[in-house]
């Protein structure tokens, strides 16, 4: 079935939010990945390659993108918004791992499961 133009419009418009969201946000987010991997050092070597299995996962990570997004939509980008944005990425992950372990799953979006 084709797409109508309104609807191929549409899209576009949408891909090209989602890009510009991307472009705005990414210094902040590679500050977030540098604090998840900072804070997840350890003498204990599961921990960092828990942490770098999680960054290197793919997706979007939308939740603490919005969140650096948000800051700066408010003009309350001071560095600290790096911070909240990695807590909310480090509970979320917290959550996926709870959920392999609980379901016992052995693939997550077509990878191997962290546990």
């Amino acid at each position: 079935m084709a797409l109508s133009a309104a609807a191929a419009n549409e899209a576009t418009s949408s891909a090209n939010a989602l890009d510009r969201l991307l472009d705005a946000t990414r210094p902040g987010m590679e500050r977030v990945n540098a604090m998840i991997l900072d804070k997840a050092s350890s003498h204990v070597e599961l921990v960092p390659e828990v942490a770098r299995y999680l960054i290197d996962s793919g997706g979007k990570r939308l939740r603490p993108m919005l969140t650096i997004a948000a800051s700066m939509l408010f003009g309350r980008s001071t560095g600290s918004e790096v911070n909240f944005a990695a807590a909310v990425e480090f509970m979320h992950n917290a959550t996926l791992l709870h959920d392999d372990v609980v379901d016992e799953s052995n693939m997550r979006r077509g990878r191997a499961a962290a546990r």
